[in-house]
């Protein structure tokens, strides 16, 4: 049973032990930055989607914008701001060649450098789970974007989110009444996973 409760209901981590230790490894850790910017982000579907909301000559912002490839596509019609908290992805960015109206900051996205209401857009791809705190960085995306604007992110690691958000109970309990019933289900048709 414990084991179970565990896993359901894991012990809060240690934000003062971890939240630098992880600053540190995104901001600095070259192999990191080699795999996450490797292939080609400018054609999967959150950037497609993406260029269709971009309007010319509007501005808009990337949280957690890594090599600069979605960030320099969009500078190509209207003005891109991108941030990173590593240097090494900064420098990368700056790097691209493209032709592109694309500017780059050394920024934590919960302390974005834009003013309020600056950008007609603000977007986020694969970055919130390595957050320690994704409020903030939602947070500073609605801050920065005029009235009208959108902000669009895509999270495909929605399990690493239970460790920053805490998960209420009745959600909790349905997750655990989902998961009993799928093994269920499999121990009687004789599935495995």
């Amino acid at each position: 049973m414990k084991g179970l409760t565990d896993k359901w209901w894991p012990a809060e981590p240690s934000r003062g032990k971890w939240e630098r230790r992880l600053a540190d490894f995104y901001a600095g850790n070259h192999a990191y930055h080699a795999m996450t910017s490797s292939g080609d982000k400018t054609t999967h579907p959150q950037a497609r989607l993406l260029m269709n909301l971009v309007k010319p000559h509007g501005a808009y912002a990337e949280f957690g914008c890594g090599s600069g490839q979605v960030c320099h596509l969009v500078g190509r019609v209207a003005q891109a701001h991108g941030f990173d908290i590593s240097p090494v992805a900064i420098r990368e960015a700056m790097d691209r060649k493209g032709g592109s109206n694309a500017c780059f900051y050394v920024a934590e996205a919960r302390a974005c450098p834009l003013p309020d209401s600056s950008v007609d857009g603000a977007y986020s791809f694969e970055m919130l789970e390595h957050l320690w705190d994704p409020i903030a960085a939602l947070g500073e995306m609605a801050r920065v974007i005029r009235p009208g604007g959108f902000i669009l992110v895509s999270c495909p690691n929605r399990f690493s989110l239970d460790l920053h958000l805490r998960k209420r109970r009745p959600a909790r309990w349905a997750e655990i009444m989902l998961a009993m019933a799928r093994y269920a289900q499999d121990r009687v048709t004789g599935t495995t996973h």
